[in-house]
Formats: structure tokens, C-alpha cells, sequence
């Protein structure tokens, strides 16, 4: 199942819509009150990043599910190269640094929008995409600031209720997928 694509822009306008798009999905599903309420909330925090990136993009939000996989998707296109003369790419010691891993998804998704690119850096692979699982492995394995970055994953609603959240690269789209699997 998908839902419809939702246009969301900085007026918040399709904010309700796309939410009640989620829950519609949830309930056709047969999804519980409260995996439902885990897939609302999920889907607030992909609205919650559109809108910190407010007046820059117009983005598109949706929701899948597979059997018992769902997944939110918010997708924008990528500025043409000379944006990024105009505004600030964030470095990988200033993700790295940004409080709260919505907060490093933001910075990663708004350098994809102005570049078309990844930054390198922890969690990344070279096929860019960036993993917030392959960024949990890479904190299991890291002494170095490991036990401040576990405990900005232990506060985040996203990485306590998600299985997954993917940054892309999709032609000329950037796109952020969260996954949620329900036994």
C-alpha cells in the first residue's frame, strides 16, 4: 500500500493531510493505537526536519507498507551546483557536533539539497547513503565521543522507534526514508 504524495512547504500547509495520510495507512492496516501512534510520531519528525529547512524547498511526503514493513518518505529536489555558493554546506566535524541525531539528519539532508552530495564522514557509505543503523554500528565501535553520541541515540524519539533512517541521493532528488518493521 501507499499513500498519496503529499506536497509539504514552508507555510505547513499538507501537514495535517500527510499526517492523516499515515494514520489512514495504520488503520487500513490494522495497525494497533499504538503502532500507530509510533508510526505518527515517526512521521512528525520527518515533517519536523521539512519545516527546519522552511522557505528553501518544496518536499513531497508519503507513507508504504509491505506486510509488516512501513516506511515515511519525504523527498525534495536537489538545487542546481551553484547553490551551494550561496549558503553554508555544513562540515563533518560541525554534524558530528550538532546536538541530537535529527539534528545531524537535518545538516545531512540540507548539504544533499544543496549539493547533491554526501558529506563524509561516520555513518556514510560510499554509494551515498547515509544509515542511522550503519551510524549506530560505527558508534558501538568508536571510543571517541561514543558515550555523549549513545546517549543523544538513547533521546531520540527517531532512533528509539525506528529501524532505520536512510539519507539518499535519488537522481536528482534528495531523499530521507525512515523504516519501521512491526512484528
Amino acid at each position: 500500500m501507499r499513500t498519496d504524495v503529499i506536497v509539504i512547504e514552508n507555510n505547513q500547509e499538507g501537514r495535517e493531510k500527510a499526517l492523516n495520510a499515515i494514520e489512514g495507512m495504520a488503520d487500513v492496516s490494522g495497525l494497533s493505537k499504538k503502532n500507530s501512534l509510533y508510526l505518527r510520531l515517526l512521521s512528525e519528525e520527518a515533517l519536523g526536519l521539512i519545516y527546519a529547512l522552511a522557505g528553501q524547498y518544496k518536499a513531497y511526503f508519503w507513507g508504504e507498507q509491505d506486510r509488516d514493513e512501513y516506511s515515511i518518505l519525504v523527498e525534495a529536489v536537489i538545487k542546481d551546483g551553484t547553490a551551494h555558493k550561496l549558503e553554508k554546506v555544513a562540515t563533518v566535524s560541525e554534524v558530528e557536533k550538532e546536538n541530537g541525531i535529527m539534528g545531524k539528519i537535518r545538516l545531512i539532508y540540507r548539504n544533499l539539497l544543496l549539493t547533491g552530495s554526501l558529506i563524509e564522514g561516520r555513518g556514510l557509505r560510499p554509494d551515498k547513503i547515509w544509515s542511522l543503523k550503519t551510524y549506530r554500528d560505527s558508534i558501538e565501535k568508536s571510543d571517541e565521543r561514543a558515550d555523549e553520541a549513545r546517549g543523544e541515540l538513547e533521546r531520540s524519539v527517531v532512533s528509539r522507534l525506528a529501524d532505520d533512517v536512510t539519507v539518499s541521493v535519488m537522481g536528482d532528488k534528495a531523499r530521507m526514508v525512515i523504516y519501521k518493521k512491526f512484528a
